[in-house]
């Protein structure tokens, strides 16, 4: 019967309507909720627009701009090397975080971010510590130097130059952090996601 059913509608995961319940969990919750029954989806749908204008006059946002993961435990004098690059306002009021999701996007330490771009090409680093102070992210980052652009695999041929430098989430040129490739030669690529 069963494998009768599967030849004929296919796959019974395409017709669950789970998803659908998922969706619409407010809505039922607040038709559940309101008193007057005699047309609740005008009820419902007043309710969804009051919503919404709400948030639209707080400008808050469906998803918060910063979510924050585990912090790490900061040792005054091993960090010494991300103290000593910080502003003065935020070098006693900082956390170390292991990731980051700013505005939807997550960062994490060993991503590879585009800092700059220039005539010679673009420019950059690679996240060693996401420090967070007040909403402000900054990456204490290693700086890669761009040898040049390899025309067979299309990415950009970089390598550590040991230098660190802190960089503010906000100057970045592009929000999208990217991925560190190595090849069998160890030679380091970064591929961006479009044509510069």
């Amino acid at each position: 019967m069963y494998a009768h059913f599967m030849k004929n509608v296919g796959p019974v995961s395409q017709f669950s309507c789970y998803k659908f319940e998922a969706k619409h969990k407010y809505l039922k919750k607040s038709a559940y909720i309101i008193s007057c029954k005699k047309d609740t989806a005008y009820s419902v749908a007043v309710k969804h627009q009051l919503h919404m204008c709400y948030r639209f006059i707080n400008s808050s946002s469906i998803f918060p701009s910063l979510i924050i993961g585990p912090k790490k435990t900061i040792d005054k004098y091993k960090e010494t090397r991300i103290i000593a690059l910080l502003p003065d306002d935020i070098k006693n009021n900082f956390i170390i975080s292991n990731w980051i999701e700013y505005k939807g996007t997550r960062f994490h330490a060993n991503l590879v971010v585009m800092i700059d771009e220039n005539e010679s090409g673009p420019l950059f680093d690679s996240i060693d510590a996401i420090i967070v102070s007040q909403n402000i992210v900054i990456f204490h980052c290693d700086i890669l130097t761009t040898i040049g652009f390899n025309e067979r695999i299309r990415a950009y041929e970089i390598r550590f130059s040991g230098i660190k430098t802190n960089v503010n989430i906000e100057d970045l040129s592009d929000p999208f952090p990217i991925s560190l490739h190595t090849n069998i030669h160890n030679e380091k690529y970064v591929i961006l996601r479009y044509a510069i």
